[in-house]
């Protein structure tokens, strides 16, 4: 895999742990030679992956929910839950991608605004 998208994964995967994210699926941490480096997929339940994903975007950081592998949300869903993630979770899940042409900045960036969205939330929903 190309060297950027592998510091990517690096920063995204470190960040997200540190910040208590669950990982869809839960060995993509442990075993980074398995997965794409240019995709991963998180969630932070309770908080539904369509509210983080709106979260984000009002600050101008883009997200996908669920599985890129269905263009529905049921589709995304199913994925996931045929992966054998629980409903009430995989409708937490949100999925980052990245290319080679994104600058590290950026997912710091981006990573730092996501902690601060999660800690915010984490007030409210008390988890």
């Amino acid at each position: 895999a190309p060297l950027m998208a592998r510091a990517h994964e690096e920063l995204w995967l470190d960040r997200l742990s540190s910040m208590g994210a669950s990982f869809f699926p839960d060995c993509r941490v442990d075993d980074r030679e398995n997965f794409s480096p240019s995709i991963i997929s998180f969630a932070f339940p309770p908080l539904p992956g369509e509210v983080l994903t709106r979260l984000l975007a009002e600050r101008n950081v883009y997200v996908g929910t669920g599985s890129a592998c269905g263009q529905h949300k049921k589709d995304r869903l199913r994925v996931l839950t045929c992966m054998g993630i629980n409903t009430k979770i995989a409708q937490c899940a949100v999925r980052v991608s990245f290319s080679n042409e994104i600058p590290l900045q950026h997912s710091c960036l981006a990573l730092d605004i996501l902690e601060d969205i999660i800690q915010k939330q984490r007030k409210i929903l008390h988890f």
